[in-house]
């Protein structure tokens, strides 16, 4: 099953595209349906034609250049970059590093919002631990005036194409957020310093409602690369989505 080392369970029940961003290629709905077969999963979505012409309804978000500070457009984007710089040194860890000082950035993470972080320490440890045989980096910024780790991203190499997966920012750094110097570095390193094609923020997310993407694109000039996506469900799950599809506006705003 030549390519479905490329796709990873997402949410225990969906295979999804964590390969190199041009490796992508059509497939057979019967090879896929194998996948799912072979997964024990209820679906697979395989995007390919990656950064065709046309506008469609599936897309990653992605830099795929470094920029000075002096070339981003916005005013104030520029100096939240020189100001993320001066107040953060930003490092990539070793996995020691990461599995000592994450846990409490992920606990100061939900202080913001007044929510229990959900995964005990051990737990945390146990999933990054996973994580990091999967083969994912962690860069942390470090305040300078005080030392202490303000924030995390982990950070997954796939051939050319380098995907930011995770952020965690601590509740006491959230006036000066270090994303910003974040964003700069990572081209910096990446596409720049070590030539990889793309740094990628995303896929597009299902029910659209998360600004996150958008406030890439219009503050630190991402931009949306599109691609066809081929959607295999299994067949029961087919079914129920065919009938069920005349009646989505009405489910969509039903009260829960």
């Amino acid at each position: 099953m030549s390519g479905i080392e490329n796709f990873e369970v997402y949410g225990r029940h969906f295979l999804v595209y964590f390969g190199d961003l041009s490796q992508m290629q059509f497939r057979t709905p019967d090879e896929l349906r194998g996948w799912c077969n072979c997964k024990k999963v209820l679906g697979v979505a395989n995007p390919y034609d990656f950064d065709c012409d046309s506008e469609t309804s599936y897309w990653y978000v992605l830099q795929d250049r470094f920029r000075e500070i002096a070339a981003y457009e916005s005013t104030n984007t520029r100096r939240k970059i020189r100001g993320a710089l001066a107040r953060y040194r930003f490092e990539l860890v070793s996995n020691d590093v990461m599995l000592q000082l994450g846990y409490s950035i992920y606990c100061q993470a939900f202080q913001r919002y007044a929510l229990r972080p959900p995964l005990t320490e051990a737990k945390f440890r146990q999933q990054l631990s996973e994580q990091m045989a999967y083969g994912e980096n962690y860069w942390m910024a470090f305040d300078n005036d005080s030392g202490r780790p303000a924030a995390y991203i982990s950070v997954l190499v796939r051939g050319r194409s380098v995907f930011m997966n995770f952020e965690r920012l601590s509740s006491d750094f959230t006036q000066h957020s270090p994303i910003y110097g974040f964003i700069y570095t990572l081209t910096e390193y990446y596409l720049r310093d070590r030539g990889y094609l793309w740094l990628v923020s995303g896929a597009r997310t299902v029910r659209e409602h998360s600004k996150v993407q958008e406030q890439k694109i219009t503050r630190l000039q991402f931009r949306k690369a599109y691609c066809r996506l081929q959607l295999e469900l299994v067949p029961w799950l087919r079914i129920a989505t065919r009938l069920l599809y005349p009646f989505r506006k009405l489910l969509r705003w039903q009260k829960t």
